[in-house]
């Protein structure tokens, strides 16, 4: 079992820049994405803001038409993503997607796949979420029980909260992989128009 770490903002700030500058993955295709899981893997982060767009070379900057044609290829060949329901524009290296998928994850998995695209400098999210009519009742009881196998340990201390399909995680879990998989379940369950989580993480 983990010790509790408390470290300043200036020490924790200091320790992720440290972890960011050794680590491979630091390049421009998946800096984003390395970027916070580096954070969220140091001791004494309760929690990760990713606030980060993307600045290629020139030299290695495709152009919209290329750029737009490899979104479509990375979003067809993801099967998380129903890529006959997006659509794809691409204006100086920013990428809008729109149109309306049925499931939360979907959208998710959709920003997170064009994310990893080399050129790609932001990403327009407009797409919607428009599920299948469920219940908030139904919608919360599945996910307490998705969360119950996923982290039992920590499931207790997590409250769900829904509302026309919006749904709110508060409450306080030990470690920062309980929150992330309490929010996977909810985005990954029918009737979810989006998620909100609250919840606090000690490590």
């Amino acid at each position: 079992m983990k010790t509790t770490v408390f470290k300043s903002d200036t020490q924790l700030r200091k320790d992720v820049i440290a972890e960011i500058e050794r680590d491979w993955r630091f390049k421009a295709a998946e800096v984003g994405v390395a970027a916070a899981d580096i954070a969220a893997e140091i001791a004494g982060t309760k929690g990760v803001a990713n606030e980060l767009t993307v600045h290629t070379p020139d030299r290695a900057h495709p152009s919209d038409t290329e750029l737009a044609s490899a979104v479509r290829h990375a979003l067809k060949w993801d099967v998380n993503t129903p890529d006959e329901k997006i659509e794809v524009i691409v204006r100086h290296g920013v990428v809008t997607l729109k149109g309306v998928v049925d499931y939360w994850y979907e959208k998710t998995c959709a920003a997170e796949c064009v994310m990893k695209i080399t050129g790609v400098s932001a990403i327009d999210d407009q797409i919607a979420v428009l599920p299948p009519p469920v219940s908030d009742t139904d919608i919360g009881a599945t996910i307490d029980k998705s969360i119950e196998r996923r982290i039992p340990l920590a499931a207790r201390h997590i409250k769900v909260h829904v509302k026309d399909g919006h749904v709110r995680l508060t409450g306080n879990v030990q470690f920062y992989s309980d929150r992330r998989h309490a929010e996977k379940a909810a985005w990954t369950t029918e009737g979810v128009r989006s998620v909100g989580n609250k919840l606090i993480a000690t490590w």
